[in-house]
C-alpha cells in the first residue's frame, strides 16, 4: 500500500505499476442469547430449521427439529424470539436471500411460507422489530432465546452466540470461518506468484 507520495513516487519510479482493489468482506451471521448457557453455545441449524424459526413456525429451543440436528445438547424449553431488522438492510437481503435458496435446495422451501426475499420483507406476528444491527444486538442481549441475524462484528463484540449454519456441502460453519477463509482465498488469488 503506498501510505505517501515519496513512497508512492518511489515505486511509479521503479517502473512498477501500483493497483488498489479496494473491497470489504463482512459475514451476516445468526446469533442467539443462550440465556447463560441454557441453550448450548454450539448450537447447529439447517436451512430449513432456520426457516422454520424465522417464519414463527419453530418457537422454542427444545423443539424435534433442533433437538434432531443437535443430538448431545440439553435443550432447554425456552421461548424463542426472532429480532429483525425495521428497515430495509442489506443483512435482511442477505440472510432472507440465504433461507429462500437454501431451503428451495434442502427440498423444504415451505418451510419459509412464501416469505420470499429482500431488504424489506413481510415478518411474522410476533416477531420483534430493531432498528439497525446495534439494535438487533440489543434486543437479543435483552430477552433470553431470542435470535437474529447481524453483521458478524456487532454479534462478536457482544460475546454473542453463534449459530452453526449447515451449507451446501453439508458442513456447519460460523461466520468467523467463512471469513477466515474468504481472506485466504483473496490472498492466495491476489498474491503474485513470481516477483518483479
Amino acid at each position: 500500500m503506498c501510505r505517501t507520495e515519496d513512497r508512492y513516487n518511489t515505486i511509479q519510479a521503479s517502473g512498477r505499476t501500483v493497483a488498489h482493489f479496494p473491497f470489504v468482506m463482512g459475514a451476516i451471521a445468526v446469533f442467539y442469547n443462550g440465556d447463560d448457557g441454557a441453550v448450548p453455545n454450539d448450537i447447529q441449524i439447517d436451512a430449513c430449521t432456520l426457516a422454520k424459526i424465522f417464519s414463527g413456525n419453530i418457537t422454542t429451543w427444545d423443539h424435534s427439529d433442533i433437538a434432531d440436528l443437535n443430538p448431545d445438547a440439553s435443550l432447554p424449553s425456552l421461548d424463542i424470539t426472532v429480532v429483525h431488522r425495521t428497515l430495509g438492510s442489506s443483512s435482511t437481503a442477505g440472510i432472507t436471500q440465504y433461507i429462500e435458496k437454501a431451503s428451495k435446495a434442502d427440498g423444504c422451501q415451505e418451510a419459509w411460507n412464501g416469505q420470499g426475499s429482500g431488504s424489506t420483507i413481510e415478518w411474522f406476528e410476533g416477531s420483534v422489530a430493531a432498528e439497525g444491527s446495534g439494535g438487533v444486538t440489543a434486543a437479543i442481549k435483552a430477552t433470553p432465546g431470542a435470535i437474529g441475524y447481524l453483521d458478524a462484528g456487532h454479534g462478536y463484540g457482544e460475546n454473542l452466540d453463534e449459530v452453526a449454519l449447515k451449507n451446501a456441502n453439508g458442513i456447519y460453519l460460523v461466520g468467523f470461518v467463512v471469513l477466515s477463509v474468504a481472506f485466504c482465498v483473496f490472498l492466495v488469488v491476489s498474491t503474485p506468484t513470481t516477483p518483479h
